[in-house]
């Protein structure tokens, strides 16, 4: 005797708004009618995982830096396949400039969401420093010659700021 189960293979992997795999998520599902976890894994920086499960629906959610960058609810799987997720993760040119809007090249900009730092560099000649960063509630502190010449908080992120950016000016006089 034979039985088919309806058990299936997704190869599941994530990207960012640019459709840019996102390395070391932690991408899960649950079943929709019970909140019980079925399967999971982390993505590698060049591929996402193979998801083994029963046909069912269900709520998938993904984490990256200790964020929910995707959820969704009543997802459901009927065969084998792919399943490449878009998740709320975008790119964010941050320029800083001085109090007669000249760029501060060689600025040290630090991007964080609570205790947590979410990206780090130095700005270019132009002033500008590119972050790719989950949906969150940001904030950021610029640093030149180690000393603070700016601060935002509580700044609502969640869309592509690429091309316009987000100017900062800076106690530079």
């Amino acid at each position: 005797v034979t039985l088919h189960c309806d058990v299936f293979y997704i190869n599941v992997s994530a990207g960012d708004h640019d459709g840019i795999h996102i390395e070391n998520a932690m991408i899960s599902f649950y079943l929709s009618s019970s909140g019980r976890y079925i399967s999971g894994g982390v993505t590698s920086d060049t591929a996402g995982f193979t998801a083994r499960i029963p046909g069912s629906a269900y709520d998938i959610r993904i984490i990256w830096q200790d964020i929910e960058i995707y959820h969704t609810t009543g997802h459901l799987i009927t065969d084998n396949g792919d399943l490449a997720l878009t998740c709320w993760v975008y790119q964010l040119r941050i320029t800083a400039l001085d109090t007669r809007n000249v760029a501060v090249a060689d600025a040290y900009i630090t991007i964080g969401s609570g205790e947590r730092i979410l990206a780090s560099g130095v700005t270019d000649i132009e002033g500008s420093f590119m972050a790719r960063l989950p949906q969150s509630s940001l904030d950021i502190s610029v640093y030149w010659f180690d000393h603070p010449v700016a601060e935002v908080h509580d700044i609502w992120f969640d869309f592509d700021l690429s091309q316009s950016g987000l100017d900062i000016i800076c106690d530079i006089f």
